[in-house]
């Protein structure tokens, strides 16, 4: 005793195969369009980035050059009265220079010696690191190239470490927080931007299917009052069909309609064709009766 097969899943209520077509359709658009804003906004979020790290990376090249060379030097030219900077403090002089950023991070490791390691805050005073801090910096090995440096619990640094002609080690810093605020406040920007262009797709393109599935709908009209005609008795005629202008050959949907229409009028010739046969049934039985009597 064979058993019934089991029902396909695709077609359990509830699936994307059972939806009506507008929301099939309307999903479609949707999702492609969340596809091209997510990858819009990866491939603008690694161009920024890239974009605001190679800035960095240039501006701490200039440091570091300008730092290496006075802390190569035997003096540090002595910075303007009326500048802001405090003479005193710990870390490297060059840390008073003009021109120094803020934010700046500096160490000079020497051959043989105590590791002179401070920064630099927004007010040009200078601070003293920790001692994680200290080794950290002085662990950055000399490049060429700046790397990315986690110091303690400052965030990221990019650093670049270069060597002086007494071989003492001038590791420089410049923090990445200022970049990641912006790709921060960039992603944000985006992704309103993107549930914004998502929301007037749906809408629009709730409007917009709703119009071109329009024709769909009065073919399928046009069908069901068919299914109301008594095609099973009696004299039957056809009058329906579907409008000309849903019947255009050019379109998908008018080819359904054409398509209709000439089943329609193949049934309309089949209904006659059988009318008339038992039109002359009825005719012939009444004759043949009427002989009889």
């Amino acid at each position: 005793m064979s058993s019934s097969p089991p029902a396909n899943p695709a077609r359990r209520r509830g699936s994307p195969a059972t939806w009506p077509l507008r929301t099939q359709l309307l999903v479609g658009q949707v999702i492609l369009l969340a596809l091209v804003c997510l990858a819009i906004g990866t491939v603008t979020e690694l161009a920024l980035r890239h974009y605001l790290v190679n800035q960095l990376d240039e501006e701490l090249r200039e440091v570091s050059h300008r730092s290496t060379m006075m802390a190569a030097s035997p003096a540090v030219p002595e910075p303007p009265r009326h500048s802001r900077r405090q003479q005193a403090g710990p870390g490297p002089e060059f840390l008073d220079a003009a021109g120094q950023p803020a934010g700046l991070i500096a160490a000079v490791v020497p051959n043989d010696g105590q590791v002179a390691a401070g920064s630099l805050d927004s007010h040009g005073a200078r601070h003293s690191l920790s001692d994680d801090e200290v080794a950290q910096l002085a662990a950055v090995i000399p490049s060429p190239a700046p790397t990315t440096v986690p110091i303690g619990d400052r965030g990221q640094y990019r650093v670049i470490a270069t060597t002086t002609p007494k071989d003492d080690v001038v590791v420089t810093g410049l923090p990445l927080a200022d970049i990641n605020n912006t790709m921060w406040t960039a992603l944000l920007i985006m992704t309103v931007v993107a549930l914004g262009a998502l929301l007037a797709a749906a809408t629009l393109g709730a409007a917009i299917t709703r119009r071109a599935l329009a024709p769909l709908h009065r073919v399928a009209a046009t069908a069901r009052e068919v299914v109301e005609l008594p095609l099973d008795r009696g004299e039957v005629i056809l009058p329906v069909r579907v409008p000309e202008a849903n019947a255009d050959p050019n379109t998908e949907i008018g080819q359904m309609g054409s398509a209709l229409n000439r089943m329609l009028d193949h049934i309309g010739t089949a209904l006659a064709t059988r009318q008339a046969s038992e039109s002359r049934a009825r005719q012939f039985v009444a004759d043949a009766s009427h002989e009889l009597r």
